[in-house]
């Protein structure tokens, strides 16, 4: 399939176009049993390895985080890990 559409499919497996396949299917937010049904899993625990954390969800969480005020405790961790010393 790979070769009839001129992609190169030296790098890429069955497995690893399954997986992309179903890790795309769920951030589109598709039901479990479509994307089993798509996928060829017979179980939901077959399927769960492919829900992974995506680059754009990891962002929208470090956007919600730095938009909350967490307090002077967040402020110290935070000015300790851009190397300011605090002194308790």
């Amino acid at each position: 399939m790979c070769k009839d559409a001129g992609i190169s499919f030296e790098d890429k497996s069955n497995h690893s176009l399954r997986a992309t396949s179903a890790t795309r299917m769920m951030d589109a937010g598709l039901q479990e049993k479509v994307i089993m049904d798509g996928t060829g899993h017979h179980s939901l625990d077959g399927l769960k390895p492919y829900a992974r954390v995506t680059d754009l969800q990891q962002q929208q969480v470090s956007e919600v985080l730095a938009k909350r005020d967490f307090g002077e405790g967040c402020q110290k961790l935070q000015d300790s890990m851009n190397g300011i010393v605090i002194n308790n």
